[in-house]
């Protein structure tokens, strides 16, 4: 799977951002990271002619 992550972001259709605060999720203590999507994800996926839900 980290393999794939690192693939999805070296090719510039995720990015990632970092929390600076910590969020508590059945009371564990996390940081999460957030996956976006870019524009060039968003044109790859648009060139795969997939129908999405939005």
């Amino acid at each position: 799977m980290l393999i794939l992550v690192n693939r999805i972001l070296d090719a510039d259709y995720i990015n990632y951002e970092l929390p600076q605060n910590s969020v508590e999720i059945l009371g564990m203590e996390m940081k999460p990271a957030y996956l976006f999507l870019t524009d060039k994800g968003r044109e790859y996926i648009d060139s795969l002619g997939i129908e999405q839900g939005n």
